[in-house]
């Protein structure tokens, strides 16, 4: 972060949110609130600065709940504040369970959407995380260029056996 940039960082287990007061005491550019990051995005956007990311790295515990969880959210963050850039993580175990919300990006009305999926595993078990996967919405422009440039050497370095693979798509725009 530059000297003048600032984070706002929500976490909801209160554990985690005092070891983030602990890692960041004394760097007056973080914040840290213990509460619902879905719910602080009302509260939050836009930020003062009209530009930032904001990163939504949700708990997964329940896959298919979480991603309605996600789509709710973003469609409140894209009232509040379109032209944010959101980068969402989400794992990939069976790849059906992703699908639902890639055909939902692809009709939400953002503009630019970017998919970029790693795999380690095949993505046929639900039982073990199989590989990560991450969307982009409102893409910094040539930041595409960049990921085919990090995707293949992270597959290589990453994968377990013969198995490594990524995927890039444009889900909108391009």
């Amino acid at each position: 972060m530059r000297d003048s940039d600032r984070a706002q960082l929500c976490e909801l287990q209160p554990d985690e949110a005092s070891r983030l007061r602990e890692v960041f005491r004394g760097d007056s550019r973080m914040a840290v609130h213990q509460r619902d990051g879905y719910e602080a995005l009302k509260g939050l956007l836009p930020p003062r600065e009209k530009r930032g990311l904001v990163l939504i790295d949700p708990p997964f515990e329940a896959q298919e709940g979480e991603f309605r969880a996600i789509e709710e959210a973003l469609t409140v963050a894209q009232a509040r504040w379109p032209t944010g850039v959101y980068a969402i993580w989400y794992p990939i175990k069976l790849r059906q369970s992703i699908v639902p919300f890639h055909r939902w990006l692809k009709e939400s009305g953002w503009r630019k959407v970017l998919a970029a999926q790693l795999l380690i595993h095949p993505d046929n078990s639900s039982l073990r995380l199989n590989g990560t996967g991450m969307v982009i919405l409102n893409t910094p422009w040539k930041f595409d260029r960049l990921l085919e440039e990090i995707l293949p050497v992270l597959a290589h370095h990453l994968a377990q056996g013969r198995f490594g693979q990524h995927s890039l798509e444009w889900l909108v725009g391009d």
